[in-house]
């Protein structure tokens, strides 16, 4: 350590090169660390994939076009109005990719995961 007095000031310089830079190395050493931690979260929690849904087997399974009144899409839901439920295949339809089903008195919503718009669209292409 060397002291200098300029003009009734003091200096404390360190020498060596750990002395004066430790706070530059810490500081890498904690951004390396979280950089890793980032790149081996995105390494172990791979991306999920979507669910392919069988459009054709859909329209089957929900007993034709002619028993499907009013339909929406909501989200990841689709939400119809049948005229009769007892021929809906819920096991067709769990098949196709349908991943649930919430019923009512008065509707059948369709619980679909992965892209609910793109099934509505090419189930109804008329709406």
């Amino acid at each position: 350590m060397c002291y200098y007095n300029d003009m009734n000031y003091r200096f404390v310089v360190f020498d060596g090169f750990w002395s004066e830079y430790w706070w530059i190395i810490l500081v890498c050493a904690l951004g390396g660390a979280a950089i890793g931690a980032v790149v081996a979260y995105f390494i172990t929690h791979p991306k999920k994939k979507k669910v392919a849904v069988d459009v054709g087997g859909c329209m089957d399974a929900l007993g034709g076009p002619d028993n499907v009144l009013t339909k929406s899409c909501q989200g990841s839901r689709i939400v119809l109005t049948c005229k009769d439920y007892g021929i809906i295949d819920r096991e067709a339809l769990k098949k196709a990719g349908v991943t649930g089903f919430i019923q009512s008195e008065d509707k059948l919503t369709l619980v679909v995961k992965g892209g609910a718009s793109a099934v509505y669209a090419s189930l109804f292409p008329e709406a």
